[in-house]
């Protein structure tokens, strides 16, 4: 028996396309996640930061266009995560350049974690190796290809009759 309902979206990417669309849904759930702890510490310091809300709607976005297979949202992805590949690079600087005595931290969901140097550099190495993933996957050919529209058909030329 055949399936009667064609296999679109999600389903027709090739698995890395779809582990960055599924990274790419991680990163909205954690922004919603903790814009929603912001909301709850609302009554306590009376700021709201809409920066995690904003960030969360462009990352589900970006997700969204590249299951529609949106060139637009594939050059806006890896135009992004360029811009965050620079940011971890200049942030691994900074680690080195710091004082060995320095603190370093890691704020996840509005909780702060004191990291030592190494744990620090490891982050950001981690970080930066799956940025360069993600620009791997995205800027491959046969991923470009997956993004450009089939060619026009060439109309056949009638004979006279």
């Amino acid at each position: 028996m055949t399936d009667s309902t064609p296999k679109i979206g999600f389903r027709q990417l090739p698995l890395a396309l779809k582990l960055v669309v599924i990274w790419l849904g991680l990163l909205g759930f954690f922004d919603v996640i903790e814009f929603a702890i912001e909301i709850v510490g609302y009554a306590k310091d009376h700021f709201l930061n809409f920066g995690s809300l904003i960030t969360a709607i462009i990352f589900f976005a970006l997700a969204v266009g590249l299951i529609n297979k949106r060139d637009s949202a594939r050059n806006w992805t890896i135009i992004l995560t360029g811009f965050g590949l620079l940011f971890v690079a200049v942030l691994l600087l900074l680690v080195f350049i710091f004082p060995p005595e320095a603190s370093y931290g890691l704020i996840f969901l509005n909780i702060d974690t004191p990291l030592s140097k190494i744990q620090a550099v490891g982050l950001l190495f981690l970080s930066a190796v799956l940025e360069v993933t993600v620009l791997y996957i995205l800027l491959r050919p046969s991923t470009k290809a997956l993004f450009t529209p089939p060619p026009a058909p060439v109309p056949t030329p009638q004979e006279p009759t």
